[in-house]
């Protein structure tokens, strides 16, 4: 399915476009605090993970995100080291407490590392939520006085991020497309050089290959394309959802016309948000609907929305395809994470995280229902 149109209109310098992608990629969570414990870079993860679009953070205090006293007891030592000792470069790992946006207590796995720059002192935090929540240690009382300078820059918080992915970033741009293209080329020639002479089983290793080849390149497509999602720039206006989920389920059926599906798009759904993006999420939710029906008789979308417990308006996706089992409904919106085989429902597990990147970029939030063979249903808001 295609991504629909580049939702960037000016992309950045081409090396720092890529180091930026990657780090707005990441799964982790990654937040930059200045000495005074306030919050001068976040990454989309940390969106999704705690709730809030990154510009209602920035600037705020860190407590907003983690509870207790960040240069407490278990952090003093790294706050303290002089910028000479080599430690001071040294991530600490330590576990803590967050607080999501709903209020719901997080429990998070952190590295921290901690930076001395002509601005100030910054410390970067890297964060995973973790399951074994009776291991974090119960916050402290009161905050104390940090040490540390002035307030960092983003642009400076964002380079000293951008310095842990300097690597991996080569490794996308060089050591894995050109591998890739090779592969892909030359067991395709083989393929036509080979014939049908060395029997079906060579002929199947080669598909394997090819196959897998492609998979991988649809891998790095969609981390590049989340990128430039995450980054794109909102432009807000009053929306008709409607038509635009209409327009998609129209192109789902002209690309699968053996395809019988019964749909139900409720008529005045309204909402405020960027075009194009919310446009693409939806996209994402519809196009996840429709593969996962696939395989089941009288195959059923629907599009509409509720009023949810405190009174905002909760869109919907539903459909009474596959499902899964709610146990692994923490994978659903993370990058290449799948819940079926691929041979099964192919794809390359990035449609559902981009649908929750754009909705979060939004201050909305995505989660869903379902259960195996009983379809699944995800909501979403769009706060105006």
């Amino acid at each position: 399915m295609s991504a629909g149109p580049d939702p960037l209109a000016s992309p950045p310098a081409p090396a720092d476009a890529l180091l930026a992608g990657l780090l707005d990629a990441a799964m982790d969570a990654i937040v930059a605090v200045d000495g005074q414990q306030r919050i001068v870079f976040c990454n989309p993860a940390a969106e999704g993970l705690f709730g809030w679009p990154r510009q209602a953070l920035l600037q705020q205090p860190l407590a907003r995100l983690i509870e207790g006293d960040f240069f407490g007891a278990q952090l003093q030592p790294l706050a303290a080291r002089s910028p000479a000792d080599p430690a001071a470069r040294q991530a600490a790992r330590r576990r803590m407490r967050g607080l999501h946006r709903s209020g719901q207590a997080l429990a998070l796995d952190a590295s921290v590392s901690r930076r001395d720059t002509p601005a100030g002192t910054l410390f970067t935090l890297v964060l995973r939520e973790c399951a074994d929540a009776a291991s974090v240690p119960a916050p402290t009382a009161a905050p104390s006085t940090a040490p540390g300078g002035d307030a960092a820059a983003l642009a400076e918080a964002l380079r000293l991020a951008n310095e842990e992915f300097a690597a991996f970033s080569y490794a996308v741009s060089h050591g894995l497309r050109s591998p890739l293209n090779i592969i892909n080329g030359f067991s395709h020639l083989l393929a036509k050089k080979l014939g049908t002479h060395e029997g079906a089983s060579v002929q199947n290793y080669l598909t394997r290959i090819q196959d897998s080849a492609t998979q991988m390149g649809q891998l790095i497509e969609g981390l590049l394309t989340l990128s430039k999602v995450s980054r794109a720039v909102l432009q807000r206006e009053p929306l008709a959802l409607a038509p635009m989920a209409a327009r998609t389920l129209e192109k789902l059926q002209a690309r699968d016309t053996a395809r019988q599906v019964a749909v139900q798009i409720e008529s005045d759904l309204q909402a405020d948000g960027d075009a194009q993006l919310v446009a693409l999420a939806l996209e994402h939710l519809l196009d996840n609907a429709w593969k996962f029906t696939a395989k089941t008789e009288g195959a059923q979308i629907a599009v509409g929305r509720q009023r949810g417990p405190d009174g905002e308006t909760v869109f919907f996706v539903r459909d009474n395809g596959a499902g899964f089992d709610m146990a692994y409904a923490d994978k659903l919106f993370k990058p290449f994470q799948r819940l079926h085989a691929v041979t099964d429902f192919p794809g390359a597990g990035m449609g559902l995280t981009m649908a929750s990147r754009l909705i979060g970029r939004h201050g909305g939030r995505l989660w869903a229902e379902a259960a195996p063979e009983q379809g699944a249903q995800f909501f979403f808001t769009l706060p105006g």
